[in-house]
């Protein structure tokens, strides 16, 4: 789907495969809508998980075609989300674009709580080529857009500690290039471009606000290693919002950047360690420093971690983990570690049909 609005210039073409469309993006909606809750079964639930129940659990998975979003509170088992229509105060937002009904949605996420859990953001798709923020309730009503409707989202959504900002990386041009970061504040629903020219990858990409919301972080690959593990090389920035600057904070690290603490301080990298008889990659995750001398702190030694995400607080590892045993296929499972190491925990509600999946673990 191609359109044109004034305020933007067309979408680009990215081939998707289903269980990696946590990608891509969302919709806007020609009036003002609402959106409605409806109780479901878990039989589909293939691993409940041993997430604390006082946890809230929002996950994706496909019925048929269609992505579904699913929130689990902890107290009364899974509860679907329907959605029929979003408002969209974005400024410049083409009405073109089909509503974020049930039987438009072509893929949900990423997902990110906000701090508070009071709100979750996701990237929505329900067109061809298309995608955009959406924000709701945490009961997953009053959906709103929050960014542009006639691009592709590159990024999950970052939300700043007030709530009032989200951080993502879009597309500028076809094709998917000229891939840059904006932020929207949700208060006047204006979208500010904070770089041009960025070239930002979903391989080795990460977006995070700073803990007192004044800087954005971000990482980016800038060289491939060769044969056998062809692993990445990245590096991660800072950027001021209200002046553009910016300050490289870290060069050369191994392996992909998954998600950067609001300190700045640190990051969570997936470095390839070896090649596996099925033909994959052989992957450890690891906590790197990106200042100072402290040393880097090995959290999975050895596995097919797929990604991880941090929670809002940085105390969590979400991490996705591909234990399928059949060669050429994906069996994720979801679970949780925290950051500092020690025990993972199995996600509640979500098994190997779960594509995309966020946790808000309350303090």
């Amino acid at each position: 789907m191609l359109i044109r609005t004034s305020s933007a210039p067309l979408p680009h073409v990215v081939r998707r495969r289903r269980h990696v469309a946590t990608r891509v993006g969302a919709a806007v909606i020609q009036a003002s809508l609402l959106l409605t809750l409806s109780a479901c079964t878990d039989d589909a639930v293939t691993n409940p998980g041993t997430t604390p129940p006082e946890s809230v659990v929002a996950s994706v998975e496909y019925v048929g075609t269609r992505a579904v979003l699913y929130l689990d509170p902890g107290t009364t088992g899974r509860t679907k989300v329907t959605f029929s229509g979003a408002t969209d105060p974005i400024p410049g937002n083409s009405p073109l674009v089909p509503a974020l009904v049930d039987a438009n949605l072509l893929a949900l996420g990423p997902l990110s709580w906000s701090p508070t859990g009071g709100k979750l953001a996701m990237v929505a798709t329900v067109a061809f080529d298309q995608s955009e923020v959406v924000v709701t309730n945490a009961d997953g009503s009053a959906p709103r857009i929050a960014s542009p409707n006639t691009q592709i989202i590159l990024s999950a959504p970052d939300w700043s500690p007030d709530e009032t900002q989200l951080a993502y990386a879009m597309s500028t041009l076809q094709h998917a290039r000229g891939v840059d970061l904006f932020v929207t504040n949700l208060a006047t629903s204006q979208v500010q471009r904070l770089t041009t020219g960025l070239d930002y990858s979903q391989t080795g990409g990460s977006v995070r606000f700073s803990s007192d919301g004044r800087f954005v972080f971000y990482s980016r690959p800038v060289a491939e290693g060769g044969a056998p593990l062809f692993d990445k090389t990245c590096e991660v920035w800072r950027i001021e919002v209200a002046t553009g600057n910016r300050v490289r904070l870290a060069e050369k690290i191994a392996g992909t950047v998954q998600a950067i603490s609001r300190s700045g301080t640190w990051a969570l990298v997936i470095r390839r360690t070896g090649v596996l008889a099925s033909g994959d990659y052989d992957r450890a995750l690891i906590r790197v420093p990106l200042a100072g001398t402290t040393a880097e702190t090995t959290l999975i030694p050895s596995g097919r971690v797929q990604y991880a995400r941090l929670t809002s607080d940085d105390l969590h590892a979400i991490l996705a983990i591909d234990e399928s045993t059949v060669p050429g296929t994906v069996a994720q499972t979801f679970r949780t570690l925290p950051s500092v190491g020690g025990a993972m925990t199995d996600v509640r509600g979500t098994g190997t049909q779960t594509v995309v999946a966020d946790v808000h673990i309350p303090r």
